[in-house]
C-alpha cells in the first residue's frame, strides 16, 4: 500500500513539474505588447490581431524634437514605434526615448550616452534600447534595470528582436547576439555580412541572412541549416509566418519551408519594402499574393503619382497601403495611405499628414508612424485612428 502511495505522490510530483513548465512555455511564447518588435510579432509579419481604422482622422501628434534646438544639418536616428497592450507607445529619436501614452501625452524620456538605432518591448513591459555597442533594458516606468556590452555598432545594427523566453537577439554587420532577459549574453553568431533578419520561427528557431545565405540556428545559436537565397545587394525584408520563411529583394522572392525547402522562387515586380503576411496571403505593396507569393489575387488601384512601398494587415484582410507621392517644394512628400478590403476594394484614403513612414505599428483601431505634420518641420510621432 505505502509502496501505492509513493508512485502515486511521484506522479502527482511529475504532472505538476510537466504542467508549470507548459505553463511557463506558453506565457514565454506569447507576447502580451500589440507591437513588440519593428514589424509587429517576432515573424515581423506586419499583421494585426485587431481591426485596422476603418474611419480614420488624425488623433494627435506628438512633438519628438521639443526642446532641442533646430538644426537644418543635424541628422537625428530615429527608430521604429512600438506599442504595448495599454496602448503606450516608446520610440527612440537621437540618444533619447520617449514614453507617449495613448492620449498622445509623454509619460517619461529617458536619455542615453549615444544615439539609440532600436527599440523593443518584453514580455513584461520592459523596453530594450540598442545604441552603439551597448543594449540596455529599461523599466516600465523609464528606470534603467540592466545594460550590457553588444558587438554591434549604430551604422551597422541589422534589427532587434524579442524571442521565446523573453531573449533579446541583437542583429548587426558581422553578429548576431542573445542575451537573456536578464542581461546575460547566452551566445554569438558569428556572419560576414548579415544582411537580414533577425526573425523567429514558431518553433524558437532564429532566421537570419548573411549576405546571399539563409541560415536557420536553433536556440543555442546552432547551425540547422543554410540555402542560397537572392543576392544580398537587394534584400528588403525576411518575415516569418507559421512554417514558412518568407525573403523579399528587389530582384527575386523566395519562399522557404523549415526543413528548407523552396517552395517557390519567382521574379519581384515591384519595389516594396514591407511585407504583410495573413493566413493565407502575402501582400506586397499594391498587390496581394496567395501564400507562396506564386499567384496574384488582386492588384490595388493607386494614382497614377504614387508609389505602394508598404503595408500592414488586420485579421480581417484588410491591408493599409502606404504610398509617397511627388516631393513637394514646401516641405516633404505627402503619404497617401489606403485601405483595400481582402477583395481590393476601396475603403477609404487618407492624406492629412506629410509623413516619412518608416515601419509603421497598429493597434487599437490606430495606426503610429513617425514624421511630419502640416505647418511644422519638426519630427513628430503620429497617431492616426478611430477614436
Amino acid at each position: 500500500m505505502r509502496y501505492h502511495y509513493f508512485l502515486y505522490v511521484l506522479l502527482g510530483i511529475i504532472l505538476a513539474v510537466s504542467g508549470t513548465l507548459w505553463y511557463v512555455g506558453r506565457v514565454n511564447s506569447t507576447h502580451p505588447a500589440m507591437w513588440a518588435n519593428p514589424g509587429g510579432d517576432e515573424g515581423r509579419r506586419n499583421f494585426v490581431k485587431d481591426s485596422l481604422p476603418s474611419d480614420p482622422k488624425l488623433l494627435w501628434s506628438y512633438d519628438l524634437m521639443a526642446g532641442l534646438s533646430p538644426s537644418p544639418s543635424r541628422q537625428l536616428n530615429v527608430t521604429p514605434p512600438v506599442v504595448w497592450k495599454d496602448g503606450t507607445v516608446y520610440v527612440g529619436l537621437g540618444s533619447k526615448v520617449h514614453a507617449v501614452g495613448p492620449d498622445g501625452k509623454r509619460k517619461w524620456a529617458w536619455e542615453s550616452k549615444t544615439p539609440i538605432s532600436n527599440l523593443a518591448l518584453g514580455r513584461q513591459g520592459n523596453v530594450y534600447a540598442q545604441a552603439d555597442g551597448m543594449l540596455y533594458a529599461l523599466k516600465p516606468d523609464g528606470t534603467l534595470e540592466w545594460q550590457v556590452e553588444v558587438p554591434v555598432l549604430n551604422e551597422n545594427t541589422r534589427g532587434m528582436l524579442i524571442g521565446q523566453g523573453g531573449v533579446i537577439y541583437v542583429g548587426g554587420k558581422e553578429y548576431l547576439t542573445a542575451v537573456s532577459s536578464a542581461g546575460e549574453r547566452k551566445w554569438r553568431f558569428k556572419g560576414e555580412n548579415i544582411s537580414a533578419g533577425p526573425v523567429e520561427m514558431d518553433d524558437g528557431k532564429i532566421a537570419v541572412m548573411i549576405g546571399s545565405q539563409l541560415y536557420l540556428l536553433d536556440r543555442e545559436g546552432n547551425v540547422v541549416w543554410d540555402r542560397q537565397a537572392v543576392q544580398p545587394a537587394t534584400i528588403l525584408n525576411l518575415v516569418t509566418h507559421g512554417d514558412k520563411i518568407y525573403v523579399n529583394g528587389t530582384t527575386g522572392r523566395m519562399v522557404f519551408n523549415k526543413s528548407g525547402a523552396i517552395l517557390t522562387n519567382s521574379p519581384a515586380s515591384a519595389t516594396s519594402y514591407l511585407v504583410a503576411v495573413g493566413s493565407d496571403f502575402v501582400q506586397d505593396g499594391d498587390t496581394r499574393f496567395n501564400a507562396i507569393w506564386s499567384e496574384s489575387r488582386w492588384e490595388a488601384d493607386m494614382a497614377d503619382d504614387r508609389q505602394a512601398l508598404l503595408g500592414l494587415a488586420d485579421r480581417a484582410g484588410n491591408a493599409v497601403l502606404f504610398a509617397q507621392g511627388a516631393p513637394s517644394r514646401l516641405g516633404p512628400s505627402t503619404t497617401y495611405l489606403q485601405m483595400v478590403n481582402a477583395k481590393g476594394e476601396q475603403v477609404w484614403t487618407f492624406s492629412e499628414v506629410s509623413a516619412a513612414v518608416y515601419l509603421p505599428a497598429a493597434g487599437l483601431g490606430r495606426i503610429w508612424m513617425v514624421g511630419y505634420v502640416p505647418n511644422s518641420q519638426s519630427v513628430h510621432l503620429i497617431c492616426i485612428g478611430d477614436r
